[in-house]
């Protein structure tokens, strides 16, 4: 292989590394603020959350160093290994972890964690790149046809889908479905890697039909004394758009495309109300999971019966502060009116760092992790929240024109997983502290405290970067 770089920095990215650094130590800065112990001032203080802090940025730089050093190719070829150590570290989890918050998804080692389902994000980038690149062996293309629609597609499809719902099912099973969550990211990577519109298309579906289930499913309308439920109405709509659809298809469309057309918005209908009974079951699935005596007990006596269910009782709650299903300002909807209360008392230009009232006196709970961003808001007001935003945004904008300027598939694929999981985080967790999306713990990328997420968050923007400083190589 002939390198036409120059040295480790010859074709160093500097914008991105300069808009990481920024938000690394932002980041730290606000996690001081919101855990400031009066009697621990040093910001350094490693008995203290923001002390420890510094030990993980220190540790992240490291890591990004040593892989500069590194040949760009190592990481194609380390790929499948490391997917599947990521793999055997979240059986192990489960196996031999400690409970937080309800979840076996934490190895503990003194007063530090390692959170194994972190370091699967990175094996499942790695991974998923080395494939779309390479492809599988024995692909087939499969081609066939269900009540008239032609469905086709590649074993490649089936094989990427497998590596993600995997690690996927690993991570509820611990439970933490908002982590799992974050996998939502790779459709991106999918669409983008040449596997049709089908993954997209159906993720958007899956989110659009799922929120309206959500939405409806407490509701009902009483008509002519008769008391209907508000999920009638949604399958009503889903025929309706079904009918018009062939009605605007038959009159308005080529004859050679009526047919195909049709037969599509036929399947639609069908796959609409199928995820709809999915999001109905999964809710509701102690209904379906326990018996009718159990039931009974359950209500009678709830603390004398465990019912089996996918849900948690706190995820359902949530879900129902959420889509105004309950109002629970002083339990279950607590955490987000403090947050919510926080980030609109610090105006336009905030209260100023360390002198946020609600974050110093710890009127919001996790305010160091799940919810930095009330701190960020109450102490930084408007104009430093925009900022947070801004410096995000061009993160992601950045990591994309960086993956459209590669030579190789490999790096291309595993840029637009790293903004794919960047952006659900963000997006997520910005979203939960103002109310917007459930409250789920997905940590605020370089701003949360801990450890795991900071050392993966850094390794993927350093193997970008290191991939990237190596485009100009002619590849082998």
């Amino acid at each position: 292989m002939v390198k036409r770089s120059n040295g480790i920095f010859g074709e160093f990215d500097f914008p991105l590394f300069i808009v990481f650094i920024l938000l690394l130590f932002f980041g730290w800065f606000n996690i001081y603020s919101a855990s400031l112990n009066l009697d621990h001032l040093s910001i350094f203080d490693s008995s203290q959350e923001y002390g420890k802090q510094f030990i993980w940025i220190c540790v992240s730089i490291g890591i990004g160093f040593f892989i500069m050093l590194l040949d760009g190719g190592i990481f194609k070829t380390l790929s499948i290994p490391f997917y599947g150590f990521t793999i055997l570290l979240l059986i192990a989890v489960l196996l031999f972890g400690k409970k937080v918050n309800g979840a076996t998804s934490w190895f503990g080692f003194g007063s530090f964690g390692i959170q194994p389902s972190e370091f699967a994000k990175l094996g499942l980038a790695l991974v998923i790149a080395n494939f779309i690149s390479d492809g599988f062996p024995f692909s087939q293309k499969i081609d066939f046809s269900i009540f008239g629609i032609r469905i086709h597609f590649s074993t490649d499809l089936l094989a990427l889908l497998g590596l993600i719902g995997l690690p996927a099912l690993l991570i509820v099973l611990q439970p933490d479905p908002g982590t799992m969550l974050v996998f939502l990211a790779f459709m991106l990577v999918l669409y983008r890697g040449g596997f049709l519109e089908t993954p997209l298309y159906m993720g958007l579906l899956a989110i659009i039909i799922g929120v309206l289930t959500l939405l409806f499913i407490h509701s009902s309308v009483d008509i002519l004394s008769l008391e209907v439920h508000g999920l009638f109405f949604l399958i009503l709509g889903i025929v309706l758009f079904v009918i018009l659809s062939i009605y605007f298809f038959n009159y308005f469309t080529p004859p050679r495309f009526r047919t195909q057309m049709v037969k599509n918005a036929i399947a639609t209908g069908i796959l609409a109300v199928l995820i709809m009974g999915c999001t109905y079951f999964v809710y509701h699935s102690e209904r379906f999971l326990n018996s009718k005596e159990e039931l009974v007990l359950a209500e009678e006596s709830p603390d004398e019966v465990k019912l089996t269910s996918i849900l948690k009782k706190h995820h359902k709650q949530r879900i129902d502060v959420l889509f105004g299903h309950k109002k629970d300002i002083h339990d279950i909807g607590y955490n987000v009116h403090q947050s919510k209360i926080a980030i609109g008392s610090g105006g336009i230009k905030g209260k100023g760092f360390t002198d946020g009232t609600l974050t110093k006196f710890k009127y919001v709970p996790m305010q160091s992790t799940d919810f930095i961003f009330c701190t960020i808001g109450e102490e930084w007001g408007y104009l430093g929240s925009a900022l947070v935003v801004i410096l995000f945004l061009f993160m992601l904008f950045r990591i994309i024109i960086i993956a459209e300027r590669q030579r190789s598939v490999f790096t291309r694929m595993f840029a637009y997983s790293v903004a794919g999981i960047f952006f659900i985080h963000f997006t997520i967790n910005i979203g939960m502290t103002i109310g917007l999306c459930p409250v789920i713990g997905i940590p605020l990328p370089f701003f949360s405290y801990g450890g795991s997420s900071l050392m993966v968050f850094s390794a993927m923007i350093f193997i970008l970067l290191k991939l990237d400083s190596e485009r100009l190589d002619i590849l082998r």
